[in-house]
């Protein structure tokens, strides 16, 4: 069932943005006396849509609200090229990523010069996490940070810190043994095109982080932020991950 997230409530019902309803109306194809999910300051409600008196969403019922997700994965990943960097955000939501932490690296290309080409990127992701929550009825929009640079995304990660390698690509490794030694939040760091430094090498090394392998085939960058979602995701659906 779709989800939606409401900016007002005014009696019996609930109101979003104009672009929001646009989103809602002409890209989910939302119809009249559709029910769909709506969540609006720490409450579930079972909406109908209604195009009267304007576009609004009337509530139905209060349903129970899902706890956030925990465990939970912060994935960091480097600036890309072409755009490939919003499927990072697009596809890691749909796959239940809900925390984003996007670096600038060594071999990062993709570099905003000026303040106003930052705030411009990070407005975009923005959009694109609420755009795919919106897709695949996530009752949570993505929390994603500023762009920084790759030291500090490394210095500021809570959980534990999971380096992955291109280099160590093809290297025998069980996941299936290593979420039965690790629990907990993890944060998951994933370079660009052209992976990472030796220098960047060094300083997860000195910052406790686990160097691990990701495929046994050398994966482009965004499939590689894909993956470690997919991973999780599966990890986590299994009762793998605790």
């Amino acid at each position: 069932m779709k989800a939606v997230y409401p900016i007002s409530l005014k009696e019996n019902h609930l109101f979003l943005s104009e672009e929001d309803t646009k989103h809602l109306f002409f890209s989910l194809r939302a119809k009249e006396k559709e029910r769909i999910f709506a969540y609006f300051e720490g409450h579930k409600y079972l909406t109908e849509i209604s195009f009267s008196p304007s576009y609004c969403l009337k509530i139905i019922r209060e349903e129970e609200m899902p706890s956030y997700p925990n465990p939970f994965l912060t994935l960091h990943f480097a600036l890309l090229k072409g755009g490939h960097d919003e499927w990072v955000i697009e596809k890691g939501v749909e796959l239940g990523c809900l925390s984003f932490s996007p670096f600038i690296s060594s071999f990062t290309i993709s570099r905003p010069k000026a303040k106003k080409e930052f705030e411009k990127r990070e407005t975009r992701f923005q959009k694109i996490g609420k755009e795919s929550a919106y897709q695949c009825g996530s009752p949570f929009l993505p929390h994603i940070s500023p762009i920084t640079s790759f030291e500090t995304s490394m210095k500021e990660a809570k959980g534990i810190r999971l380096f992955f390698d291109e280099k160590r690509a093809g290297e025998d490794f069980s996941y299936k043994e290593f979420f039965k030694e690790k629990t907990g939040n993890f944060d998951a760091f994933i370079g660009p095109e052209g992976g990472f430094s030796e220098k960047e090498r060094e300083f997860a090394g000195k910052m406790g982080a686990i160097i691990l392998p990701l495929s046994s085939l050398i994966l482009r960058a965004e499939t590689a932020s894909i993956a470690v979602c997919s991973l999780f995701h599966f990890a986590f659906m299994e009762g793998l991950w605790r």
